[in-house]
Parts: C-alpha cells; sequence; structure tokens
C-alpha cells in the first residue's frame, strides 16, 4: 500500500538552490484525473526557474510501482530534474 500523496497539476514544488517553489503545470496523464486533476507522472512538466538562465523542471523518476500510462507517477518527496523537489499532492490518494 503506498504511503505518499500523488502529485497533480497546480499542485506545488519546495523551490530549490534560494528559488522560489513553482507549480506542476501539465501532465502527460490526459485520461485520468486524481481528485478531479491530471496527476503528474514522469516527464510531466513543472513550471521554470530562472536566475542566470531557465530550465523547466520535469517529474523524474517518479514510483515505479505504480503506473499511468506506462509512465511512473510522481509523490511528494520525488526530486524533479534539476533538484526541486514536489512538496504538495492529493490528500487522499496515494502511491
Amino acid at each position: 500500500m503506498g504511503t505518499k500523496p500523488v502529485c497533480r497539476v497546480g499542485d506545488m514544488s519546495l523551490g530549490a538552490c534560494g528559488k522560489p517553489a513553482i507549480p506542476a503545470v501539465s501532465s502527460l496523464a490526459k485520461m485520468v484525473l486524481v481528485n478531479g486533476r491530471p496527476p503528474i507522472v514522469a516527464a510531466s512538466y513543472w513550471g521554470t526557474h530562472c536566475d542566470d538562465g531557465c530550465h523547466i523542471e520535469l517529474g523524474m523518476p517518479g514510483n515505479p510501482t505504480v503506473l499511468i500510462n506506462g509512465l511512473a507517477v510522481v509523490t511528494t518527496g520525488t526530486i524533479l530534474s534539476h533538484g526541486d523537489i514536489a512538496a504538495t499532492g492529493s490528500l487522499n490518494v496515494l502511491a
């Protein structure tokens, strides 16, 4: 049984390296909803961090035991592609 909340479009990161928290903005899981919002899976887009250069955070690698459309679901605590951390998610859908 899972123990971490599933992240969805609109959920937030913690922020990293002095950069502000950013929202998850787009999901590759188009046919599934978690509490009325698309869940975040591996390679789904989070917001953009900018300082000396801009980069987009991606949900990586996700929970390998829970797949949506063949992609690992991202839960709170997942480290994103550039070091930020997924912070918020569903209160009642866990993986």
